[in-house]
């Protein structure tokens, strides 16, 4: 179950020299009650409700949000019940963020609801990305 960063994941943050804005990659796994994890959602949805104004504070927003279907590379055992893209201007404002005492009260709802998470920071490679355009100038060279 991991709903908090370990020590050393918070340091890795913490001495991280990335610059700029972070999309943070939230893989959520509600807790289950009789087979349901309806109330977890309700309070779940709580949780992302009051955390808005925090996220607003610091620059934040909600990118995306979206309920995964199936797996089709890797571990069926990681299936998760949502996933959401939350975008910060910078990691400075996400750890602004994380040490706002009126958000750790809020936290609470999001230990309440989930039996486990996946918090992925990552940044912007569009740079490098392969595009068709050059797949087409590649396949002309060979």
């Amino acid at each position: 179950m991991h709903i908090h960063p370990t020590d050393d994941q918070l340091k890795q943050v913490l001495k991280s020299r990335v610059e700029g804005p972070i999309v943070m990659i939230n893989l959520l796994k509600f807790k289950s009650v009789e087979g349901s994890t309806e109330g977890a959602q309700k309070t779940y949805r709580k949780y992302m409700m009051s955390t808005a104004r925090f996220l607003d504070g610091v620059g934040g927003r909600l990118l995306w949000s979206g309920s995964p279907q199936f797996v089709v590379i890797g571990d069926e055992r990681d299936s998760w019940d949502q996933a959401l893209l939350v975008e910060y201007p910078s990691r400075k404002a996400f750890l602004k963020l994380l040490s706002n005492p009126d958000y750790q009260k809020v936290h609470e709802l999001r230990e309440q609801a989930l039996e486990s998470s996946a918090l992925i920071m990552s940044v912007s490679d569009v740079n490098n990305l392969v595009v068709p355009d050059e797949i087409a100038q590649m396949e002309k060279a060979d």
